[in-house]
Protein backbone atom coordinates (compact mmCIF):
# COMPACT_ATOMS: atom_id res chain seq x y z
CA UNK A 1 0.00 0.00 0.00
CA UNK A 2 1.25 3.47 -0.89
CA UNK A 3 2.79 5.37 2.00
CA UNK A 4 3.37 8.74 0.34
CA UNK A 5 -0.20 9.70 -0.49
CA UNK A 6 -3.26 8.82 1.57
CA UNK A 7 -6.28 7.82 -0.51
CA UNK A 8 -8.51 10.57 0.93
CA UNK A 9 -5.87 13.22 0.12
CA UNK A 10 -5.63 11.92 -3.43
CA UNK A 11 -9.42 11.93 -3.86
CA UNK A 12 -9.47 15.55 -2.72
CA UNK A 13 -6.60 16.35 -5.11
CA UNK A 14 -8.53 14.97 -8.11
CA UNK A 15 -11.91 16.20 -6.88
CA UNK A 16 -13.52 12.77 -6.58
CA UNK A 17 -15.89 12.44 -3.64
CA UNK A 18 -17.51 9.04 -4.15
CA UNK A 19 -16.14 5.81 -2.66
CA UNK A 20 -17.14 3.50 -5.53
CA UNK A 21 -13.65 3.65 -7.11
CA UNK A 22 -11.53 3.52 -3.95
CA UNK A 23 -9.91 0.19 -4.87
CA UNK A 24 -8.98 1.47 -8.33
CA UNK A 25 -7.62 4.76 -6.99
CA UNK A 26 -5.56 2.96 -4.33
CA UNK A 27 -4.14 0.58 -6.94
CA UNK A 28 -3.12 3.55 -9.10
CA UNK A 29 -1.40 5.22 -6.13
CA UNK A 30 0.41 1.97 -5.27
CA UNK A 31 1.65 1.43 -8.82
CA UNK A 32 2.81 5.04 -9.31
CA UNK A 33 4.62 5.10 -5.95
CA UNK A 34 6.32 1.79 -6.74
CA UNK A 35 7.50 3.23 -10.05
CA UNK A 36 8.94 6.31 -8.30
CA UNK A 37 10.69 4.05 -5.77
CA UNK A 38 12.22 2.05 -8.61
CA UNK A 39 13.31 5.18 -10.46
CA UNK A 40 14.92 6.76 -7.39
CA UNK A 41 16.11 3.51 -5.74
CA UNK A 42 14.40 4.46 -2.49
CA UNK A 43 11.61 3.13 -0.34
CA UNK A 44 9.16 5.75 0.88
CA UNK A 45 7.71 4.96 4.29
CA UNK A 46 7.33 5.95 7.90
CA UNK A 47 10.06 5.14 10.39
CA UNK A 48 10.48 1.50 11.36
CA UNK A 49 12.76 -1.52 11.57
CA UNK A 50 14.33 -2.97 8.44
CA UNK A 51 15.59 -6.53 8.61
CA UNK A 52 18.27 -7.80 6.26
CA UNK A 53 18.00 -5.32 3.40
CA UNK A 54 19.93 -7.09 0.66
CA UNK A 55 22.56 -5.01 -1.14
CA UNK A 56 25.47 -5.59 -3.46
CA UNK A 57 28.89 -4.68 -2.12
CA UNK A 58 31.08 -2.72 -4.52
CA UNK A 59 34.53 -3.06 -3.00
CA UNK A 60 34.51 0.50 -1.66
CA UNK A 61 34.00 2.06 1.76
CA UNK A 62 30.52 3.34 0.81
CA UNK A 63 27.21 1.49 0.57
CA UNK A 64 23.76 2.99 -0.08
CA UNK A 65 20.60 1.85 1.71
CA UNK A 66 17.15 2.16 0.15
CA UNK A 67 15.86 4.11 3.18
CA UNK A 68 17.52 6.63 5.49
CA UNK A 69 18.86 5.01 8.66
CA UNK A 70 18.82 6.35 12.20
CA UNK A 71 20.82 3.44 13.70
CA UNK A 72 22.43 0.18 12.60
CA UNK A 73 21.58 -3.21 14.08
CA UNK A 74 23.73 -5.65 12.08
CA UNK A 75 25.68 -6.04 8.85
CA UNK A 76 26.23 -9.55 7.52
CA UNK A 77 28.26 -10.63 4.50
CA UNK A 78 27.75 -13.85 2.54
CA UNK A 79 29.51 -14.68 -0.73
CA UNK A 80 26.62 -16.97 -1.70
CA UNK A 81 23.85 -14.57 -0.63
CA UNK A 82 22.81 -16.70 2.36
CA UNK A 83 21.65 -14.43 5.18
CA UNK A 84 21.06 -17.40 7.51
CA UNK A 85 24.71 -18.51 7.25
CA UNK A 86 26.84 -15.41 6.70
CA UNK A 87 30.57 -15.70 6.11
CA UNK A 88 31.13 -12.95 8.67
CA UNK A 89 29.56 -9.96 10.36
CA UNK A 90 30.89 -6.43 10.09
CA UNK A 91 30.76 -4.82 13.55
CA UNK A 92 28.43 -1.82 13.53
CA UNK A 93 31.18 0.14 15.30
CA UNK A 94 33.17 -0.07 12.05
CA UNK A 95 30.41 1.56 10.01
CA UNK A 96 28.88 4.97 10.39
CA UNK A 97 25.78 6.57 8.93
CA UNK A 98 26.68 9.69 6.97
CA UNK A 99 25.12 12.58 8.95
CA UNK A 100 24.41 14.57 5.76
CA UNK A 101 22.98 11.65 3.79
CA UNK A 102 21.33 9.07 6.03
CA UNK A 103 21.14 6.44 3.27
CA UNK A 104 24.92 6.31 2.92
CA UNK A 105 26.94 3.94 5.09
CA UNK A 106 30.67 4.53 5.40
CA UNK A 107 33.22 1.94 6.58
CA UNK A 108 35.80 3.38 8.92
CA UNK A 109 39.36 2.19 9.63
CA UNK A 110 40.07 1.62 5.91
CA UNK A 111 37.36 -1.05 5.65
CA UNK A 112 35.36 -1.81 2.51
CA UNK A 113 32.10 -3.53 1.71
CA UNK A 114 33.25 -6.62 -0.20
CA UNK A 115 32.40 -6.77 -3.88
CA UNK A 116 29.57 -9.14 -4.72
CA UNK A 117 26.02 -9.49 -5.95
CA UNK A 118 23.41 -9.32 -3.18
CA UNK A 119 26.07 -10.26 -0.66
CA UNK A 120 25.53 -7.67 2.11
CA UNK A 121 22.56 -7.82 4.52
CA UNK A 122 21.90 -4.72 6.62
CA UNK A 123 19.42 -4.52 9.50
CA UNK A 124 18.70 -1.04 10.81
CA UNK A 125 16.19 1.40 12.23
CA UNK A 126 14.92 3.45 9.34
CA UNK A 127 14.07 7.11 9.65
CA UNK A 128 10.91 8.48 8.06
CA UNK A 129 11.25 8.97 4.30
CA UNK A 130 8.18 10.85 3.07
CA UNK A 131 9.65 13.80 1.14
CA UNK A 132 7.28 16.46 -0.13
CA UNK A 133 8.64 16.39 -3.74
CA UNK A 134 7.82 12.67 -3.93
CA UNK A 135 4.32 13.23 -2.53
CA UNK A 136 3.56 15.91 -5.11
CA UNK A 137 5.02 13.84 -7.97
CA UNK A 138 2.93 10.78 -7.06
CA UNK A 139 -0.26 12.85 -6.82
CA UNK A 140 0.40 14.47 -10.18
CA UNK A 141 1.34 11.26 -12.01
CA UNK A 142 -1.49 9.24 -10.43
CA UNK A 143 -3.96 11.96 -11.45
CA UNK A 144 -2.66 11.67 -15.01
CA UNK A 145 -3.26 7.89 -14.92
CA UNK A 146 -6.73 8.38 -13.42
CA UNK A 147 -7.73 10.97 -16.00
CA UNK A 148 -6.30 8.86 -18.82
CA UNK A 149 -8.60 5.92 -18.21
CA UNK A 150 -10.33 4.98 -21.45
CA UNK A 151 -7.73 6.67 -23.62
CA UNK A 152 -5.75 4.79 -26.22
CA UNK A 153 -3.02 4.10 -23.63
CA UNK A 154 -5.19 3.06 -20.68
CA UNK A 155 -8.09 0.89 -21.74
CA UNK A 156 -9.20 -1.02 -18.65
CA UNK A 157 -10.14 -0.39 -15.05
CA UNK A 158 -9.64 -3.88 -13.66
CA UNK A 159 -7.30 -3.99 -10.68
CA UNK A 160 -5.19 -6.70 -12.33
CA UNK A 161 -4.50 -4.45 -15.30
CA UNK A 162 -3.58 -1.30 -13.38
CA UNK A 163 0.08 -2.19 -13.06
CA UNK A 164 0.37 -2.64 -16.82
CA UNK A 165 -1.60 0.56 -17.37
CA UNK A 166 0.88 2.51 -15.28
CA UNK A 167 3.71 0.88 -17.22
CA UNK A 168 2.06 1.94 -20.48
CA UNK A 169 1.85 5.59 -19.41
CA UNK A 170 5.07 5.84 -17.42
CA UNK A 171 6.84 7.05 -20.55
CA UNK A 172 4.76 10.20 -20.14
CA UNK A 173 5.77 10.73 -16.49
CA UNK A 174 9.06 12.24 -17.59
CA UNK A 175 7.07 14.97 -19.34
CA UNK A 176 5.60 16.01 -15.99
CA UNK A 177 7.59 18.83 -14.31
CA UNK A 178 6.78 17.60 -10.78
CA UNK A 179 7.94 14.07 -11.65
CA UNK A 180 11.21 15.29 -13.18
CA UNK A 181 11.93 17.57 -10.25
CA UNK A 182 11.26 14.79 -7.72
CA UNK A 183 13.39 12.24 -9.55
CA UNK A 184 16.26 14.73 -9.94
CA UNK A 185 16.20 15.60 -6.22
CA UNK A 186 15.60 12.12 -4.90
CA UNK A 187 17.82 9.92 -7.05
CA UNK A 188 20.69 8.98 -4.76
CA UNK A 189 19.75 11.33 -1.94
CA UNK A 190 17.31 11.84 0.90
CA UNK A 191 15.39 15.10 0.90
CA UNK A 192 13.90 16.53 4.08
CA UNK A 193 10.11 16.59 4.06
Amino acid sequence: MADLVILDDFKEYIGYRKSDKDAVLQAILDAVEEHLEDETDQIFSAAGSVSNETLSGNGTAVLYLRRPASSLTSIKVSAISDVANPDYTIPTTEVRIDPTHAQRLIRVQNGVFPRGILNVFVSYEAAENLPKPAIEAVKDAAAMVWRGRGSEHVVSESLGDLGSQVLEVQQYFNRRPLWNAAVARLRGSVVAA
